[in-house]
């Protein structure tokens, strides 16, 4: 909530330096700026917190979502064997036969990892003989994986798919392992400063410069549009591809 007010005062605020800026440099009547001036700041201002609160409410509800089934894919991967295959069918409403589940006249085998399956991954866990086809559950596939998985017809289930079902018959243990954390400021940064950001920066930096020549502030257009224009040169050369 304090981000959302923060970003909506900064809004208000600069809101409020450009209707009176503009009123006063036309009119030359600074009473009638600053009185359109708060009427911007408190428009712009509501406007800003409505829209922002609904977008990071929305993000907030989407993370906690991501964040449960992360857990869930984790406790899945302390599962193995006959309990794994057992707890798989429970959910999915299939029943266990000779090692695998049986869903639908589909062999699935359940293989729960901490990263996506690769495509040696898939080939080894079905090299089984079947009658009907086949099919993995799992945390998720690598593209290399899903096309193998495409081109040999095994069916690929996401287990987050499990999640409620395994929430409804109490399945879930009290405390699930805890999901990877987010990566830190720095990794961010230089993940973010690759060459695709250059064109964006460029962009960015000559439109700036261009707007200085119509502005009431083109010394801080200038400014920002330079930083800008720099970093896309840093990026040009430094950043990854």
């Amino acid at each position: 909530m304090f981000s959302v007010a923060a970003d909506s005062a900064l809004a208000a605020v600069c809101a409020f330096i450009f209707v009176f800026t503009a009123v006063r440099f036309y009119t030359d009547n600074p009473p009638l700026g600053a009185g359109l001036g708060v009427a911007a700041f408190a428009a712009f201002g509501s406007f800003t917190f409505l829209r922002l609160y609904s977008r990071r409410k929305s993000a907030i509800e989407s993370r906690a979502d991501d964040k449960r089934t992360q857990e869930f894919k984790n406790y899945l991967c302390t599962l193995h064997g006959e309990r794994a295959r057992v707890l798989t069918a429970t959910t999915t409403g299939g029943k266990t036969m000779d090692g695998v589940v049986i869903l639908n006249d589909r062999a699935y085998v359940p293989l729960y990892l901490p990263e996506p399956l690769s495509a040696n991954d898939i080939c080894r866990a079905t090299a089984f003989d079947s009658k009907g086809k086949k099919g993995v559950i799992c945390n998720g596939a690598s593209p290399e994986g899903i096309l193998f998985a495409e081109g040999a017809d095994i069916e690929i289930m996401d287990s987050s798919a499990l999640y409620a079902a395994f929430e409804e018959r109490g399945l879930l243990p009290e405390k699930l392992p805890a999901a990877k954390r987010g990566r830190k400021f720095l990794t961010a940064l230089k993940a973010g400063m690759n060459r695709r950001a250059a064109r964006r920066l460029m962009v960015c930096g000559l439109c700036l410069t261009a707007f200085s020549y119509v502005t009431f502030f083109p010394l801080y257009y200038i400014i920002s549009g330079g930083i800008m224009l720099a970093l896309a040169g840093f990026c040009a050369v430094f950043g990854a591809k």
